[in-house]
């Protein structure tokens, strides 16, 4: 549906609280929703009355079972999602309602009177950032729900403490929902779902990332509702028999923070000492043979003798009977990367001595291909830039010579730039969460001007969001490469079908997985496939040690260190 034939009617929210305090994470949520041009129209605040028990009586009844949990929590577990951030000036225009409610069981319920009061508001939905376990006729006060996040993947984690038993259970990925509240528990209907890598080596790392980075789900929900995308309200509802976990016991802690702490040390000794070594691979069958591994005979490594380098992110195009092939030359000794070629005989197999087609004074890597009106174009990442470049590939002079900027101030990682729907549409993740976070932009022509999709990030997901390569056709449908980084960075990729996308639109679902040549020289990752007609060119790694690495990687930790106690003087 063209833009100017949706209707984009402000909604209105209301907003459940215990008080005027909310933590940082909420505050932002609130504020993305105004953003967005929705309107908060009600405050609706817990009016149950502090009762503080005497000291005797909270002595007899602390619960020592948990104690060395709450005595971390208290004094050394300080997330910066769960900051306080006072919001009483910012919402004092709003409608303040305090209800009471009644407690049944383990369930909270607003009296009759509560509840058609705030169907006066004519609200389109309540954010529920306050009171407990709610049920009853409250659920339905508002026109599209209750919307609330439990920040675990409910297939697997229900009740809490959020990503503490992750770690513990040494879960690649956190999940969390956003869902419509139903009457029934942990049966809501999930709105938004997303996946963040654990950070085994650090909860609070764990929580700021969970929380932060779901902050903009209600207002990108509100986006679909006034831009009129189909939403199922009425069904879909989650279906889950995962165990309940509580907070966890005495001796449970202390092993907890064991494991943090060698965690931590295995962490910083693995960046110091494991540096990757990516090689070229060449395989002699199309991609659907390669996706569907309908061939068990290892690759050709296509660069040797690569001193103190590595060789990634190729992609190509066939020329006069060889395969052109475009590449990421990364060089530890400077710590930085260019654009280099090669040269494949498509019968004889002989490589040519490798050439350089781009360099500059900042960092480059994947070099995308696409090509337009008979030419070859190259989109190679240039985050440090902050900009997404178009090159054309002048084939006499065999350089890169720059075209022109398609977008600026945007550390771009990846762009995966791709004609589909009579658009042009550019793919990438943003430098900041590099493998979480997929954005999509979108022009009528290759130059641009390109504009945001109005939803983005239009995924979150650490298995699949950063883009790995060409979409390809197969079948009749579109498939699009996705690095999977839950266990490792590009520990394998995973191939996504596009199954819609529009500006306002995108949905893909998970086809298959391409995992490394585990008995190859080359065995521990693999984040980059392009077809070649009846070949299949893509990356590979393994990792060594590498002296300049390791001096890098030492400076940047002294620098950072150094820095911090600059800021604390």
């Amino acid at each position: 549906m063209a833009a100017e034939e949706r209707t984009r009617n402000p909604l209105r929210f209301g907003i459940m609280c215990n008080g005027w305090e909310f933590y940082a994470w909420q505050a932002k949520a609130i504020r993305l929703l105004v953003d967005r041009g929705c309107l908060p129209s009600l405050v609706i605040m817990n009016d149950k009355p502090a009762i503080s028990p005497g000291i005797w009586k909270k002595r007899m009844h602390y619960p020592t079972r948990d104690l060395f949990y709450r005595f971390f929590l208290r004094f050394f577990h300080h997330p910066a999602a769960k900051g306080l951030v006072h919001m009483q000036n910012e919402l004092m225009q709003i409608p303040l309602m305090k209800c009471l409610t009644v407690k049944k069981n383990h369930s909270e319920y607003f009296s009759d009177a509560d509840v058609d009061t705030i169907k006066t508001h004519q609200l389109d939905f309540i954010l529920r950032f306050g009171f407990n376990i709610i049920r009853g006729g409250i659920l339905d006060a508002a026109r599209y729900g209750i919307w609330s996040y439990h920040h675990g993947d409910e297939q697997r984690f229900r009740g809490g403490p959020p990503g503490f038993w992750e770690i513990c259970r040494d879960e690649p990925v956190t999940g969390a929902i956003l869902q419509r509240l139903t009457d029934r528990l942990d049966a809501g209907i999930v709105l938004r779902k997303g996946y963040f890598k654990t950070i085994r080596h650090s909860w609070s790392r764990t929580i700021d990332q969970l929380f932060m980075e779901t902050a903009h789900w209600p207002a990108q929900v509100a986006s679909d509702i006034m831009n009129n995308v189909n939403l199922s309200w009425d069904g879909g509802a989650s279906t889950t028999t995962a165990p309940i976990y509580k907070n966890p016991g005495n001796l449970r802690m202390i092993r907890f923070l064991i494991g943090l702490a060698v965690s931590r040390l295995l962490f910083h000794w693995n960046e110091l000492t494991r540096a990757e070594k990516w090689n070229i691979g060449l395989a002699r069958v199309p991609l659907g043979d390669f996706v569907n591994r309908q061939t068990h005979d290892l690759p050709a490594w296509l660069l040797t003798n690569l001193p103190h380098r590595y060789a990634a992110d190729p992609f190509v195009f066939p020329a006069n009977n060889e395969l052109v092939i475009f590449y990421e030359s990364y060089d530890y000794r400077s710590a930085k990367g260019r654009i280099d070629f090669m040269k494949v005989g498509i019968l004889s197999g002989r490589t040519s001595q490798p050439g350089i087609a781009l360099e500059k004074d900042h960092h480059l890597a994947y070099p995308y291909l696409v090509e337009s009106d008979g030419k070859w174009y190259c989109v190679p990442e240039s985050a440090q830039n902050r900009s997404v470049d178009l090159y054309l590939w002048d084939e006499s002079a065999e350089e890169l010579v720059f075209v022109q900027t398609l977008i600026r101030d945007i550390e771009a990682v990846d762009p995966t730039l791709f004609r589909y729907g009579g658009k042009w549409w550019l793919f990438c993740t943003l430098k900041a969460l590099s493998c979480t976070h997929l954005h999509a932009f979108y022009s009528d022509d290759l130059t641009g001007p390109y504009q945001s999709h109005l939803n983005n990030p239009i995924k979150t997901d650490i298995r699949s969001a950063r883009p790995a390569g060409r979409p390809f056709i197969m079948n009749d449908l579109l498939f699009r490469p996705a690095q999977d980084c839950s266990v490792a960075y590009g520990g394998r990729t995973s191939i996504q079908q596009i199954v819609q996308l529009d500006p306002y639109t995108f949905e893909e679902r998970p086809f298959g997985t391409i995992e490394p040549f585990r008995g190859s020289e080359f065995p521990e990752g693999i984040h980059t496939l392009v077809e070649a007609g009846p070949f299949t060119v893509f990356d590979a790694k393994k990792y060594v040690f590498d002296r300049y690495h390791f001096s890098h990687q030492l400076k940047m930790r002294f620098s950072r260190r150094f820095s911090m106690n600059t800021d604390h003087t």
